[in-house]
């Protein structure tokens, strides 16, 4: 789902591009904070496209799959490339709280925007 991508995109450009902009000494942590705050605007802006594109889903179940495949594209994508490689392993990624935490973000941004987005009307 092209949704899926374009968040999971925009998230791991801010979250690997926080570590080349060292503000805090623990740089681990500087870029959960950055994607905690990246993660909220760039699923709205993922919802968006969806219900531009696409038939209404529930909106607590688009948020789930949109996290489901953020899921499957960080176990694919995200540790073997940038966590492994740093000594980190697909366990520790997975029971890690930011990631929860930003995935509950995540869902939650998806949910209150499809609740609060203009409905289209259909006009005759």
């Amino acid at each position: 789902m092209f949704t899926g991508l374009l968040v999971f995109v925009i998230g791991i450009t801010f979250f690997i591009g926080s570590y080349y902009i060292p503000l805090l000494e623990n740089q681990a942590l500087q870029s959960s904070l950055v994607l905690t705050v990246v993660i909220i605007p760039a699923a709205i802006l993922g919802a968006i496209f969806y219900y531009r594109k696409s038939n209404p889903t529930y909106c607590l179940l688009l948020g789930l799959i949109l996290f489901l495949i953020a899921g499957i594209l960080d176990t694919l994508i995200t540790v073997p490339v940038f966590i492994i490689q740093e000594s980190g392993n697909h366990f520790d990624f997975f029971i890690n709280l930011w990631f929860w935490s930003i995935g509950l973000k995540y869902v939650l941004s998806v949910w209150i925007y499809s609740i609060l987005r203009p409905k289209q009307t259909i006009s005759m």
